[in-house]
């Protein structure tokens, strides 16, 4: 189809949706010049002709080529209830005014369900009124377990983009938003509402695999620069509401605690997970930092302390070696910073190189409490691999939530890549006073351009001290 086509079209579609929406609210002079009294059944009309629009695919009503299908979605989404001409202060969307009609509605809102649904997910019409409207409902009103499931299912969508190739991605820009908005708080309004309920369970249509999905979403783009900070100014609040969930979860008395509290215990250690890896924290004594109190590297400015004291112990201790190094090439064991495999893992657009600097900033922040934090399952495991700890390799995959810890022998981790040098410079120079750490993130930073740039990971090492795993000294700081 042309060009002008779809663009008549597209009035078309404006037209039917103001016109189920006349009447006193939004347009009392067409009501009046039409003199209808009872012009209810006008919008019913309207608006059932908007929802066949959706609902009966109108690539094949239209003649539009499939792959139009989804930019009339779009278009039929974000269409305004009135015209701009008309009263410019209530150029609400249609999808906007459709979730505040659900959401009052109470066990009438499952009729817009499915509505919802395509608009969302296929129109991906998706803005600040769509997201804040769903999270309200979330918060306020759902009454029972199935409009609490389906809101948490359309909240799975809303923190998703599509990308050129038609494949969804969490959005950092739209969760930051979404949890600005409410998002976490909704989910542990449902967990408390709904978690003993014996339908809170995982199968394909569960309120507990919507929140699933919900936290995973938030943890792929948690460490990311926007919805990094939304967390970090929510934080004190969550965890407030968290330690409620918490004493509900682990209490297993009937009649108080919840039934099915190994599928809520999942939850909340997900969501602890979040929180954890989306703080600051000072990269020598882990100490938890607030905005005013983050002390940067003045070399690399990837590095944070609580003090000035802590950052010259970290220079004497290695970082004078590896400040402003970008990088490990032939010799692994030497610096700490981002592993690159070859030249195609480096970024070269702007935008790219960018974001993988914010997240390497904001992983080297939180290595030394995961470390910490998972001391006795690494100890444990290198027992029974009986290595000394100077021997191990130890790998934190980010991209589980919570992240997955694996321990193997340090020269294994290079052999399996086939990296005969490698594998050979790095027994050479490794040192035995220092355990090797690797993070590993998925990052997706999509072409765009000829300058654009595809990432699949980010990988960074860090050497620690290994006594730190069993000093009590370390261990206290990181209690307190």
């Amino acid at each position: 189809m042309g060009e002008c086509n779809r663009t008549h079209h597209q009035g078309l579609f404006r037209s039917i949706i103001q016109w189920g929406f006349w009447g006193t609210e939004h347009r009392p002079d067409i009501a009046n010049e039409l003199h209808i009294e009872d012009y209810t059944k006008i919008a019913s009309v309207g608006k059932n002709n908007a929802g066949l629009l959706v609902l009966q695919h109108p690539q094949r009503i239209l003649g539009f080529l499939p792959q139009d299908a989804n930019r009339i979605l779009e278009v039929i989404g974000s269409s305004p209830i009135v015209s701009r001409d008309y009263d410019p202060k209530k150029m609400v969307s249609f999808m906007a005014k459709l979730i505040q009609q659900a959401k009052l509605s109470g066990a009438h809102a499952a009729d817009n369900f499915v509505l919802l649904r395509i608009l969302l997910g296929d129109g991906d019409y998706i803005d600040k009124e769509v997201i804040s409207g769903i999270i309200d409902w979330g918060l306020k009103h759902t009454p029972d377990l199935d409009i609490a499931t389906n809101v948490g299912g359309m909240s799975v969508i809303i923190l998703t983009e599509r990308t050129s190739t038609e494949k969804s991605r969490p959005s950092d820009t739209r969760t930051a938003f979404a949890i600005r908005a409410g998002l976490i708080e909704m989910c542990l309004g449902f967990i408390y509402r709904f978690g003993g309920h014996k339908s809170f369970r995982y199968d394909g249509k569960s309120l507990f695999l919507a929140i699933q999905h919900i936290f995973h979403a938030v943890h792929a783009v948690s460490l990311h620069q926007k919805t990094a900070k939304a967390i970090r100014s929510k934080k004190i609040s969550i965890e407030e509401k968290l330690v409620r969930e918490e004493k509900l979860a682990y209490m297993g008395v009937k009649g108080l605690g919840f039934p099915n509290n190994t599928n809520v215990k999942f939850l909340l250690d997900m969501l602890k997970s979040i929180l954890d890896i989306s703080g600051s924290y000072c990269c020598l004594c882990n100490k938890s930092l607030s905005k005013t109190e983050v002390k940067e590297c003045d070399g690399c400015h990837r590095m944070a302390y609580c003090s000035r004291a802590c950052q010259k112990e970290d220079w004497l201790n290695g970082h004078s070696v590896s400040c402003n190094k970008k990088s490990i090439e032939v010799q692994p064991s030497q610096f700490q910073g981002v592993i690159t495999a070859n030249e195609s893992s480096i970024p070269t657009s702007i935008r790219a190189a960018a974001k993988f600097e914010e997240l390497e900033k904001n992983i080297t922040m939180i290595q030394l409490k995961l470390f910490l934090d998972n001391s006795e399952s690494i100890l444990r495991e290198a027992r029974s691999l009986d290595l000394p700890l100077y021997d191990c390799m130890v790998t934190f995959d980010l991209r589980y939530c919570p992240p997955m810890v694996i321990v193997t022998k340090s020269c294994d981790v290079y052999v399996i890549h086939d990296e005969n040098m490698r594998c050979k410079a790095f027994e050479e120079t490794r040192s035995k006073e220092k355990m090797t750490c690797v993070f590993r993130l998925n990052i997706s930073i999509e072409k765009r351009g000829l300058d654009g740039d595809i990432l699949p990971g980010l990988h960074m090492q860090r050497l620690f001290p290994h006594e730190w795993l069993t000093s009590k000294t370390m261990k206290d700081s990181d209690k307190a």
